[in-house]
């Protein structure tokens, strides 16, 4: 009886902690959808994007496209540009990650390997890794200038690599989970780990880890197969998408829950995802398309009338999930780019 009572009263507060809180949180931000991006005219659509780049130089973004291994160039308006094969840049197997560097040539991690290409995808040599110390295995990479900030999952650190010398010129140790799906702040590298269901912060001048957030759960922030992580430097956020709960989260820089949008009625499921830095999120589903949304801040549209929304077939591709017609404050006009 004692131990019931106990369940019961846990119950309780979170309930209560669910319908103050958490929910207030769940409200705080909605999504404004901008637009679908299909690549038809490519010959093929998209099939598991499991990376994406935005190029905030030249307004272009670079997508993995695992299954019909290629990169996938756009404009960020949607504008297919250009592809090239995997095999034609000289990578053996499905790279990683992707990163374009200010002289315009691509950087690819492929597990030990790093691939270095130019625009058009042709292959231009294989960086020199002989001064990384240890095992290692290629899981993200970051671009700032001439240095490459490397996520190493088989030593769980952080190797930083001037690109034009090809030498480690600092790595980071300490508080990092095991995955290393690494994004940066001025101040702090983010590490998702999908294996402890949190992100680690370290210090970037000082190497000190500064702790984690994230945990196993169904409310809002909650974690239960998290993929994927971006950085919005717009609006200092972390987000993070995840595949079990078909949630997109959102976080402040110091690990507090924002908001969160998704569910089945606006995905099919979670990949990849990117951010602009006019704020746009570029995420990676199974409608092979790339969906671009802005998070809003429902307190500068309290006044608009909610509308309910309907849950949608998810075998019926046909109009684009009706996206217009299904979210609050949503682009009417917002196109669909083939």
């Amino acid at each position: 009886m004692r131990l019931f009572v106990v369940f019961l009263c846990t119950c309780v507060v979170q309930f209560f902690i669910w319908t103050t809180e958490s929910q207030a949180t769940l409200l705080k931000i909605k999504p404004k959808y901008i637009r679908s991006i299909y690549v038809n005219v490519s010959g093929q659509g998209f099939n598991n994007v499991t990376d994406i780049f935005v190029d905030r130089k030249n307004d272009e973004i670079f997508l993995l496209d695992y299954t019909l291994r290629r990169v996938v160039i756009i404009s960020t308006e949607g504008t297919f540009l250009f592809d090239f094969s995997y095999k034609d840049a000289g990578l053996s197997m499905p790279p990683h990650a992707i990163a374009v560097a200010d002289d315009g040539n691509i950087y690819m991690a492929e597990g030990s390997r790093m691939v270095v290409t130019k625009y058009n995808g042709k292959f231009l040599k294989e960086l020199d890794l002989s001064s990384i110390q240890g095992k290692f295995y290629f899981e993200s990479l970051e671009i700032e200038g001439d240095k490459l900030y490397i996520g190493d999952a088989a030593s769980n650190r952080v190797i930083v690599m001037n690109r034009k010398t090809q030498k480690v010129v600092r790595e980071y140790k300490k508080g990092f989970g095991k995955n290393m799906n690494i994004v940066m702040s001025e101040d702090v590298i983010y590490s998702l780990d999908l294996s402890t269901f949190g992100v680690y912060m370290v210090d970037r001048k000082t190497g000190k880890p500064l702790g984690r957030f994230g945990k196993v759960s169904s409310l809002t922030g909650g974690f239960s197969m998290p993929v994927d992580i971006a950085i919005d430097r717009k609006n200092k956020r972390i987000i993070v998408t995840d595949v079990n709960r078909v949630a997109v989260v959102i976080f402040d820089y110091d690990g507090n829950v924002v908001g969160e949008f998704g569910g089945d009625r606006m995905f099919t499921s979670l990949r990849s995802l990117a951010v602009g830095d006019d704020g746009r999120i570029y995420i990676s589903d199974g409608t092979k398309a790339i969906r671009v949304f802005e998070a809003i801040d429902v307190q500068a549209y309290e006044d608009e009338e909610i509308e309910e929304v309907e849950p949608y077939d998810p075998t019926d591709l046909s109009d684009d999930l009706g996206f217009g017609e299904r979210f609050v404050d949503l682009n009417e006009g917002a196109p669909e780019v083939y």
